[in-house]
């Protein structure tokens, strides 16, 4: 089981949830955009940092799809990160020379 979080630290991220919170509420327009870029920096930074090779398909397959609004309830916006060949081996992927 990895640490936990002290009563100090759950009290921020109580405060900071509650504050996205707020600010989703004001700019509901905006979260989607905001989201989409946020995922596309997660995905970069995946690629260059976790990804077991240079170039090649494996590296090229992962994607972030447009954000879609999954309940009409006002729930949040929410976006998916992904591989493009999910029935793709990831150990054919690396072994298979780029084209």
């Amino acid at each position: 089981m990895g640490p936990r979080a002290t009563p100090r630290e759950l009290a921020g991220l109580r405060r900071a949830s509650a504050e996205l919170r707020t600010i989703a509420r004001r700019y509901p327009d905006r979260i989607p955009g905001a989201l989409y870029r946020r995922a596309e920096a997660i995905m970069t930074r995946s690629k260059n940092e976790f990804v077991p090779v240079e170039f090649g398909v494996l590296r090229d397959s992962g994607h972030v799809n447009p954000p879609t609004r999954e309940r009409t309830d006002g729930a949040p916006d929410a976006l998916r990160l992904s591989s493009r060949r999910p029935c793709v081996n990831s150990a054919q992927m690396v072994s298979t020379p780029p084209s």
